[in-house]
């Protein structure tokens, strides 16, 4: 595993980096970012904020966070030594951040090394003495490329700068190679509506009513007036008629219960797709190498 690291004086060349980073397939919560309070307006990140003893008041975020917060005192330059900076580097990024500039860094395979720093070269801050110091890439990788981030940040021991050569002449060509992903979402197959309506049925009872009608019925007589009975005395007489009407009451009963539910039915399928891949051939004077 090899540390890169990089320094910028421009927050927002940081955050186009780091987004380089993690489009270019290198893990967020992988890559340290460290700057001042003032410069983190430029990063689209939540930062921590912390008072190291060697940086003064900073932001960052990722495992050197992590590691200095569990510091007392926290120190940048000994989280970087943690990840095998020397401690004239660490010392000296430990400065540039307190002066206002943003480190970036991450732990990447041997493999992947080259093109971190590649990417962190195409935005990183400008550095070195003399007629070199126009020269770009304050960049490096412990564990086998620590002088490439001596050399680019300037310091008296570093080795010959040609070990940053991006001469025109020198050319790359990346090796592809695609992978395919299988994985699945949820999509609509069919739509079932179910309504519930309400519907009227004539219906036809028999029935037997009662109805009261008063009669007046003449009987002829022919008797003497009783002692009970009053001679010439007006009357009058109320009489009620009372008849029956149909009365119609209704209670609602459960006859039937109708379940709406869905089954789950599951299926394996073979997805076929193809892949492609990159491949390079070299001929020289007509023969294949």
């Amino acid at each position: 595993m090899k540390t890169v690291v990089g320094m910028f004086s421009d927050a927002n060349e940081a955050q186009r980096t780091l987004d380089e980073l993690v489009t270019s397939g290198f893990g967020l919560p992988n890559i340290s970012v460290v700057t001042s309070p003032g410069m983190r307006g430029g990063m689209r990140l939540e930062l921590m904020a912390l008072d190291a003893s060697d940086a003064g008041r900073i932001s960052a975020r990722g495992p050197l966070a992590d590691s200095m917060a569990k510091q007392a005192p926290p120190a940048l330059s000994t989280s970087l030594r943690s990840y095998g900076l020397s401690t004239e580097l660490a010392d000296h990024c430990a400065r540039a951040v307190q002066r206002g500039e943003t480190l970036e860094s991450l732990v990447v395979d041997d493999a992947d090394a080259d093109r971190a720093v590649a990417i962190m070269n195409r935005h990183a801050a400008v550095y070195g003495e003399g007629t070199g110091a126009t020269k770009k890439g304050a960049i490096g990788a412990v564990s086998g490329i620590a002088e490439k981030a001596k050399q680019a940040l300037g310091m008296k021991e570093a080795p010959a700068r040609e070990r940053f050569d991006t001469r025109e002449e020198e050319k790359r060509i990346p090796i592809l190679k695609e992978e395919v992903h299988i994985g699945k979402r949820e999509v609509e197959r069919a739509h079932v509506h179910v309504s519930v309506r309400v519907a009227e049925t004539p219906v036809s009872e028999h029935i037997n009513l009662r109805e009261e009608r008063v009669v007046l019925e003449r009987r002829p007589e022919n008797r003497p007036l009783r002692a009970d009975e009053i001679a010439f005395k007006n009357q009058e007489l109320d009489i009620t008629e009372y008849g029956e009407e149909p009365v119609v009451a209704k209670d609602v009963k459960v006859v039937e219960e109708v379940v709406v539910r869905k089954r789950i039915e599951e299926r394996d399928e073979v997805v076929n797709d193809k892949v492609r891949s990159t491949y390079i051939d070299v001929s020289q004077g007509g023969k294949r190498r």
